[in-house]
């Protein structure tokens, strides 16, 4: 593994604890407004809450991930990716760089039913991927991975991901 593809100065720092962030999303604002978490199911706000949370939930549990890609015994390093000069602006959920020479670029998607991978969604996907490689020059494999609650729903884009995890999987 090379320690070049991430320089110090390009982290990305997340807030990992569930409690603080849920607090801070909606607690904290609950106390002017009686209801407020009733009031707010399905808005866009509790809905960029849950992925963020997934998100975090994945990040928690990268050696679960690990083996349930059947890779527990390979040496890795893990971190989140934003592109510097690509406009506009990519983001990684998560990257697992691997001491094989293969780099898993995760995809991280709560859902509440089979998730379904849009013509869309699976351009910005192969966005994403090329401004990495572009962006740091790594020559390894690059492997989309999804993460999600339920699982891949069968389509026409759904084999854009080499491999497929469920929540089942970060608990095993």
């Amino acid at each position: 593994m090379r320690e070049k593809n991430v320089k110090k100065n390009s982290a990305i720092y997340q807030l990992t604890d569930f409690y603080s962030l849920f607090y801070l999303t909606f607690v904290a604002k609950a106390e002017a407004e009686t209801g407020y978490w009733c009031n707010h199911i399905g808005t866009s706000e509790v809905n960029a809450w849950l992925g963020l949370s997934f998100e975090r939930l994945c990040m928690a549990h990268v050696a679960q991930i690990k083996q349930a890609l059947r890779i527990d015994r390979i040496a890795t390093k893990f971190y989140s990716w934003r592109s510097k000069s690509t406009n506009p602006k990519a983001q990684i959920d998560m990257i697992l760089e691997r001491a094989d020479g293969i780099i898993n670029i995760f995809e991280m998607k709560y859902s509440e039913a089979e998730y379904m991978l849009s013509k869309e969604e699976e351009e910005k996907l192969r966005s994403r991927v090329s401004k990495f490689r572009e962006e740091t020059g790594v020559k390894e494999a690059l492997w989309p991975t999804l993460v999600t609650t339920y699982g891949l729903k069968n389509g026409i884009h759904s084999s854009s991901f080499v491999a497929t995890l469920t929540t089942d999987d970060l608990f095993l």
